[in-house]
């Protein structure tokens, strides 16, 4: 069942990115998928991971995907102008219990800052708190 999931995950993924679907390409992201989610179910079994995210946290979802084409204009401009001012932040993480919720916040937050374009997460420093140190485009 866990098998299935990841593949329909990445599977989903491959076909939200590509856009055209001959049957060659189809066959070619299926079974790349496969492999993958093959290879993510092995990892979490070898490493003993287990994931505890609370649906709360959720709740930044709008806003992020909100600043997506605020990040765009401003990348353009940037752009346009051939300045592009970066830097790094860190982002510390809130209290979240065990282990598990740790590891689900850093997974979730990883992707969840690197969705917008201005933004991607450079690293992680685990301890209490976890910090995900993010590099953002547009900041000086």
């Amino acid at each position: 069942m866990e098998y299935a999931v990841w593949w329909v995950l990445l599977f989903g993924c491959y076909l939200a990115l590509v856009s055209d679907h001959p049957p060659v390409e189809l066959a070619v992201g299926a079974a790349t998928a496969a492999g993958c989610a093959w290879l993510a179910v092995r990892t979490r079994r070898a490493e003993g991971l287990s994931y505890r995210p609370r649906a709360r946290w959720l709740r930044w979802l709008p806003s992020m995907l909100g600043r997506v084409p605020a990040d765009l204009w401003t990348l353009a401009r940037l752009l346009a102008r051939r300045e592009v001012p970066e830097g790094l932040d860190q982002v510390p993480s809130p209290e979240t219990g065990g282990e598990e919720r740790r590891a689900a916040w850093r997974g979730l937050a990883t992707l969840a800052l690197s969705v917008s374009p201005g933004a991607y997460v450079t690293g992680v420093r685990t301890g209490r708190p976890d910090v995900l140190v993010v590099h953002r485009v547009g900041r000086g």
